[in-house]
Order: structure tokens, then C-alpha cells, then sequence
């Protein structure tokens, strides 16, 4: 350990700083279930540890978060940090499964890590899995038209787990493009589909660069989110740019969605106490939200929930107008679409 750390240790190496006793205790006690927090400033960089914290990433005082952090994980924590919004994530570490959560504060962010359970919690896999057992059992028993939507339901949940797992196909090459154009396809397609539902559309040229594909499908999420919200009867799709940023949201004016709730769906993992339980509330909560929070950080963004007042919000995934960081190669996917429009399969669920 540098004279530097030594002298950080004992400046700073209590977790709460001028802390009480029984913080000390409450602490140990959250130790002691596996979850751990870490002060972070800004940039991402180490302020303190618990016990718990330093043992999970094995790091020190003024070290970067991102030395132990997956890339993709470390760049949407510094830019949520950057921007002072809170974030949720899901990170593996040596091969264990952490839920990660950001919350910025001034100067200093405070993230904590806690192991996920799949005994008190449905994983990403088990909901893939029981919602395409439920696909495959419409395509057996539908005929016509009902059959086709089924199997369009199939080929979206498989877009949803391929682009979760990394296994979006052969590396797409980010292009420039305008963001309003794939908007405006996204919006035509809905009026087709749902011509009697309330969408308003406001997407001035939005120039920027990203991989097409992946933002058509972000594109689409957003506005099934939207318009499948608990009573909803309006919703919105706007886009635009400004201070290096290009950004796309959908608003609605159905029912109101906490932080924590928005959270707990963009990690990917709902409570399982009832198996049947998630079956019964229709095609949400799904992989959606999830796969935007994948699409942002491969485009070094971030998702964000924004109350927007008079019973509205909207959610809105921002990233940077201009190159993002070169992206590792992939597997080539398995996917099967002849046939489909990738509109067709990702507004299936309309």
C-alpha cells in the first residue's frame, strides 16, 4: 500500500465518516447478508469501502470502480454519475450475480452492491424461458392470422435475450443516421397496428451516430412501454439533441411508476413468491425495459425515468451524438426472421 492510500486509509477509511455507533452496527449487519456499499466521487473513483464492499471487488481507496467492473458497466456508471441521475444494473463478479444501484449526491455517489437470490427473485433466464414455453404453447393451439402474432411474440422474445446476452449477431458497425426518421418509421407502424390509440409524435432531425438496428428496437420497446401502461389512454414519442447528447422517449399518462419500480425492471428481476403471478399481469413486466438498458450502455447511455407532471412520465434513453467506443466482437446470432419485419415482431405485442 502507497504512502498515498496509507494516508487516505486514515484520513478517510471509515465508511461513515464521524459515523455513530449504531451505524457501525447497522452496517455490520448488512455485511453479514452479503451486501456491501462504496463511496464514489464523479469520476468514479474510490472514496471508501465496508468491509463487505472491498472483500466483493477487491479494490482500495482511489482506485477506479472500472478496474474491477465490467467496461460496459463502468462507463454507464461514470455517465449516470456525471449527470446526477440514479441508475440500476446487473453485474457478474467472479461468476456470483450482483444487483448494482447508483444514487448521486453532491460531490460523492453512493453505489451499492447486493448478491441476487434466485430463490426470492425471477431471473432474466427463468422469465425467458416460462414466457417462450407460453409462446410456443399459442403457436400449438392458434391457426391463421392468431398463429402468425404468436410466433412474431416468439422471434421478439428471442431479439430480447440475444441482445441481453451479448448474441446480437455479427458486430454492426455504428453509422450516421437520424434518430426522428427511425421514430417516424416506429410511429407508422403503430398507427397500422393501433390506429384508434391517442400517439403524438415530436421529432425534429436528430443527426447522431448509433447501430440502426439495435434503435429500432430500443425505439419500439419505448413505445409498447408506453402504450401497454395500466391505464393509459395518451403517449408520445419525441426525440432531439443538445450538449453532445441525442435522446429518444416515450411519455404516457398511465398509471404512475415509482423510481424503485423502474429500477427493479430495469434490473431484470421480479419477485417469484407466486410463479404464476407475472403470468396473469399480461405482457408486463417483460424484458423491455432490460434490453433498453443494454442498447443505452453499448452506446455509452443511459435510461432514465422523468416525471413529467399532470399524471404524466416519460422514459427516455440519451447517449452521445458522436462515435461511441468500439465494441467487442460477438457470436453470431441465431435468430430466424425471413419473412418478418423487425417492426412486425417488436410490435407484436399491440
Amino acid at each position: 500500500m502507497g504512502t498515498a492510500e496509507r494516508w487516505y486509509r486514515m484520513e478517510n477509511g471509515n465508511f461513515f465518516e464521524n459515523g455513530s455507533q449504531t451505524a457501525g452496527l447497522a452496517l455490520g449487519l448488512l455485511d453479514a447478508e452479503g451486501k456491501a456499499f462504496v463511496r464514489l466521487d464523479p469520476s468514479g473513483r474510490i472514496i471508501a469501502l465496508t468491509p463487505r464492499a472491498e472483500q466483493i471487488l477487491r479494490q482500495l481507496p482511489l482506485r477506479d470502480i472500472g478496474e474491477t467492473l465490467s467496461g460496459e458497466t463502468a462507463r454507464a456508471l461514470r455517465r449516470a454519475a456525471t449527470e446526477g441521475v440514479p441508475i440500476s444494473l446487473r453485474e457478474t463478479i467472479d461468476d456470483e450475480a450482483y444487483r448494482l444501484e447508483l444514487r448521486p449526491g453532491a460531490g460523492e455517489c453512493l453505489l451499492y452492491l447486493a448478491p441476487e437470490r434466485e430463490e426470492t427473485v425471477l431471473t432474466i433466464d427463468q422469465l425467458a424461458d416460462r414466457r417462450l414455453r407460453n409462446a410456443l404453447s399459442s403457436v400449438a393451439v392458434c391457426e391463421g392470422e392468431e398463429k402468425q402474432q404468436a410466433v412474431r411474440r416468439i422471434y421478439r422474445m428471442l431479439n430480447q435475450v440475444e441482445l441481453l446476452r451479448g448474441a446480437e449477431g455479427l458486430p454492426r458497425k455504428p453509422e450516421p443516421g437520424d434518430l426522428s426518421d427511425v421514430c417516424r418509421r416506429a410511429a407508422a407502424s403503430v398507427s397500422l397496428r393501433r390506429p384508434d390509440f391517442c400517439l403524438t409524435l415530436d421529432c425534429p432531425p436528430a443527426p447522431a451516430v448509433f447501430v440502426e438496428r439495435e434503435l429500432r428496437v430500443a425505439v419500439c420497446q419505448l413505445l409498447t412501454n408506453a402504450i401497454l401502461a395500466p391505464d393509459v389512454t395518451e403517449a408520445a414519442l419525441r426525440c432531439g439533441r443538445g450538449d453532445g447528447m441525442v435522446w429518444v422517449e416515450a411519455a404516457d399518462n398511465g398509471a404512475p411508476l415509482s423510481q424503485a419500480q423502474f429500477e427493479t425492471l430495469c434490473a431484470g428481476c421480479w419477485q417469484a413468491a407466486d410463479p404464476r403471478a407475472f403470468e396473469r399481469r399480461g405482457p408486463s413486466p417483460g424484458l423491455g425495459l432490460p434490453v433498453l438498458c443494454r442498447i443505452a450502455r453499448l452506446h455509452d447511455g443511459t435510461l432514465t425515468l422523468r416525471d413529467e407532471g399532470a399524471g404524466w412520465k416519460a422514459v427516455r434513453l440519451s447517449f452521445p451524438d458522436d462515435l461511441p467506443a468500439p465494441r467487442r466482437l460477438r457470436m453470431h446470432s441465431t435468430l430466424f426472421e425471413s419473412g418478418f419485419d423487425l417492426e412486425d415482431i417488436e410490435l407484436s405485442v399491440l
